[in-house]
C-alpha cells in the first residue's frame, strides 16, 4: 500500500525555518522514513505506524510517542466496554480537556508555545487514582 511520510526538521535554526520534507513511496515500506530519521534525536511524534516504531529501535535517541488521537483509541475501546465509571473514564474526560484548551487556544489565536505555557495556571499531575494508588 503506497504511503505519504511528511516530516518537519529541527527547530532551533537562526533563520527560524523549521525544514520540512515529503516521502513518498509505492510499498509502503519503513525504509524511506527510517533513513530520514537514522541521524535525527528527541521525540518523534507520529501515527501508529510501525515503521516509527521501529525507528526508535534504530535510532535509541529517538522517542516515540502518539498524538493524542491515537493515543487515546484504547482508553475509547476500554471505555466503551465498561459501562460502570471508573479509571478509564476519568482518562477520557482528561483527554477531552486537553482538547477544550487546544481549541479554545486555537479560536483565541494563540499558537506561540512559550505563550501557551505562560497562560496555562499549572502543569498537569497524574492523580493519584491514575497512577494505581
Amino acid at each position: 500500500m503506497p504511503r505519504f511520510f511528511n516530516n518537519a526538521g529541527p527547530t532551533g535554526r537562526e533563520d527560524g525555518i523549521i525544514p520540512v520534507f515529503y516521502d513518498y513511496n509505492t510499498n509502503g515500506s519503513q525504509e524511506g522514513p527510517l533513513e530520514h530519521l537514522r541521524d535525527c534525536q528527541g521525540y518523534l511524534q507520529a501515527d501508529a505506524y510501525a515503521g516509527y516504531l521501529n525507528a526508535e529501535r534504530i535510532q535509541e535517541a529517538l522517542i516515540w510517542c502518539a498524538c493524542w488521537a491515537h493515543a487515546s483509541r484504547p482508553f475509547e475501546k476500554i471505555a466503551r466496554k465498561h459501562k460502570k465509571r471508573g479509571r478509564v473514564h476519568l482518562v477520557m474526560k482528561l483527554i477531552t480537556a486537553i482538547y477544550q484548551v487546544e481549541s479554545r487556544l486555537r479560536q483565541q489565536g494563540i499558537t506561540d508555545p512559550e505563550q501557551i505555557r505562560e497562560l496555562l495556571p499549572y502543569h498537569w499531575e497524574p492523580r493519584p487514582g491514575l497512577r494505581g494508588e
